[in-house]
């Protein structure tokens, strides 16, 4: 659905109010894990490449970093 990074609370608020999300129902479940500073950019393009999410953003990071899927 979303890859991001952020203060979890703040973008558990914007997706409740983002009707895109909204519109795939109650039901939503959401995952996260601690990254060190360093690693951000990495993870995040990296989980954005492997996950295509629906709500899109400009990811223009291209040294991925490999994770474990949730």
């Amino acid at each position: 659905m979303s890859v991001g990074q952020g203060k979890i609370r703040d973008k558990l608020i914007e997706m409740q109010i983002n009707k895109k999300v909204q519109s795939y129902g109650p039901d939503l479940f959401v995952t996260w894990a601690a990254v060190p500073g360093e690693s951000l950019k990495g993870v995040e393009a990296y989980l954005y490449d492997e996950l295509n999410p629906i709500v899109h953003q400009n990811i223009t990071y291209s040294n991925f970093i490999n994770v474990n899927l949730p």
